[in-house]
């Protein structure tokens, strides 16, 4: 390969002598790596490594996990945007869309493309919009475009909740203004917003799931959410659903740790943080999960490979015909 690509850039070279001078020149300095393409089988050895890895760093009878138990009836993301949506969905955790799916904080005045500004996810303000089902969260006075064609694939806008200081992300389609598509986007919040609140109902382990954003983070951090914010919130969630078992975790983002070094620390009891450095990836999981081109962190895809969903919101949604949007 490296002989192959020497020879093909010396060939524009016109003088004889010039064109070997090149390609020598080419063949000493370049160094080029040809990848191999892994097999299912490499990553299925892969993923057997790094989970005895795991072992090693956790104990063989303590594997690592967001909160207190091995199933929960129901597990959603609250933040910080997207990416705890999917790396959800990709572990089979999330069996449908909620209110919180693909939202963010409201940013500061003109942060659309600015890289160095610190983000908010909000988690105050969801914790409240969860706790009250919604109430008065889909009003469209309140809401304004921050963005157009805000993401990379230029297909929505990112439109703001003023009031609430929520960001929606993948909501409002570039070719549809917000006045015209609102009506749409109250049915899909609507239907969201019961099926979140019913599976609340029913659930007796729930988990909630936050995520530190993990792109650009010597750039782009988000707020960190205090201790004193992440008990007060389990307080209020245990207040307005006292027969539940609610477990709150929070991935933060240390970047002074080696790989499979972490802290799991205990807020108090339902309320937990994992930190661990974010700009570690590991694609074994791949053998078991389909990423597409999403980065894998291993804290996180190894804390969500060692927990699962009970069946009884599957028996549920199969029953009274939910969909998953």
């Amino acid at each position: 390969m490296r002989k192959f690509l020497a020879n093909l850039v010396a060939g524009f070279v016109w003088n004889k002598n010039k064109r070997r001078s090149v390609r020598n020149k080419i063949l000493r300095k370049v160094k080029i790596e040809v990848k191999k393409i892994e097999t299912p089988e490499d990553f299925k050895k892969r993923y057997a490594s790094v989970k005895q890895k795991w072992r090693e760093v956790c104990g063989e009878n303590t594997p690592l996990r967001p909160g207190r138990f091995a199933e929960y009836d129901l597990i959603f993301g609250i933040g910080s945007t997207c990416y705890v949506t999917t790396i959800l969905g990709e572990h089979k955790l999330r069996r449908f869309s909620t209110p919180l799916d693909w939202t963010g904080g409201v940013e500061p005045v003109g942060w659309c493309g600015l890289p160095d500004v610190h983000r908010d996810s909000r988690f105050n303000e969801k914790i409240d919009m969860l706790i009250s089902g919604f109430r008065d969260a889909f009003v469209i006075d309140n809401f304004k475009l921050v963005c157009v064609g805000g993401l990379p694939k230029r297909e929505h806008h990112i439109v703001a909740d003023v009031k609430n200081n929520i960001r929606y992300i993948h909501h409002f389609p570039m070719d549809k203004s917000i006045e015209s598509y609102f009506p749409e986007f109250l049915d899909t919040m609507k239907r969201r917003t019961d099926r979140l609140m019913k599976s609340i109902e029913l659930s007796g382990k729930i988990l909630i799931v936050w995520i530190h954003r993990i792109s650009d983070q010597t750039d782009i951090l988000d707020q960190v959410v205090s201790d004193e914010e992440a008990v007060l919130a389990l307080n209020k969630l245990k207040q307005a659903y006292p027969d539940k078992e609610f477990d709150i975790v929070f991935f933060e983002a240390d970047g002074t740790k080696a790989e499979y070094e972490f802290d799991k620390i205990t807020v108090t009891e339902g309320v937990y943080k994992i930190r661990s450095n974010h700009y570690f990836e590991e694609d074994a999981y791949r053998f078991k999960y389909k990423y597409g081109n999403m980065k894998v962190q291993p804290i996180v895809a190894e804390a969500l490979d060692n927990i699962a969903l009970t069946d009884l919101l599957k028996d549920v949604q199969t029953k009274a015909g939910w969909l998953t949007d």
